[in-house]
């Protein structure tokens, strides 16, 4: 899905040409760009809360535990969809970067739980006040600025992580990211074992559809979009 300096090519995430977009490959092979970020962040919005059309973002989105398997014993939120301790340390990125804004927000007393409970195993009705707390605070213009950075930040990480599990075309280790941010990275390198080939998108993609194991097993249809 990426281009070089002197073959700018239109992309689409989906076959009916939602949206368009424009990325640029640095000189130096694996060498990510803002532009790259912002096209991973979008991709990765896409396929977790923007119905699989770039550029869409639920930014609002909140599931309740067990909504889509019975692995999830907590809630996820945002839409980058961060599940349990990841859902925690979105709360507590917003509440660090804007205590006055979290605290005006939070009338139902979020702050006592980032503190108190454990986010392994913290559930709530979608219904409840607490859950509709979490969306307003997620939502606001700081929650929205903090889901981006956060977003950024762990993929950022895991295009390393990738990189250092011997991944150096920066399309394939996109997809690792992808595979990273919904399974963990023992899943990254349960699907890597599997490839045959060499590490590149095409293979990575075609040793995916016969993973079995946890969330990236359970939703290998989504990675069609990535």
């Amino acid at each position: 899905v990426m281009s070089d300096m002197t073959n700018i090519q239109t992309y689409t995430l989906d076959g009916t040409i939602a949206q368009s977009f424009k990325i640029v490959k640095t000189d130096k092979p694996g060498e990510t760009t803002d532009s790259d970020m912002e096209v991973l962040r979008k991709i990765i919005y896409a396929v977790e809360t923007g119905g699989q059309v770039y550029g869409n973002a639920g930014y609002d989105r909140f599931t309740e535990a067990y909504a889509h398997t019975e692995l999830e014993h907590a809630i996820t939120i945002g839409a980058g969809q961060w599940f349990a301790n990841e859902a925690k340390r979105l709360l507590n990125l917003i509440r660090e970067t804007d205590s006055a804004g979290f605290a005006a927000l939070d009338t139902a007393g979020i702050a006592y739980d980032l503190d108190h409970c454990d986010w392994n195993t913290y559930k709530l009705s979608a219904s409840s006040e607490k859950a509709k707390c979490i969306q307003k605070i997620i939502s606001s213009p700081v929650g929205i600025q903090c889901q981006d950075y956060l977003i950024d930040v762990q993929m950022k990480q895991y295009l390393e992580e990738a990189k250092a599990l011997g991944v150096t075309d920066l399309d394939a280790q996109m997809m690792c990211a992808n595979l990273r941010h919904l399974g963990g990275l023992s899943a990254v390198k349960r699907v890597l074992s599997k490839t045959q080939g060499g590490y590149t998108l095409d293979n990575i993609y075609a040793a995916l559809q016969t993973d079995t194991g946890n969330q990236v097993g359970t939703f290998r249809s989504r990675n069609l979009m990535v």
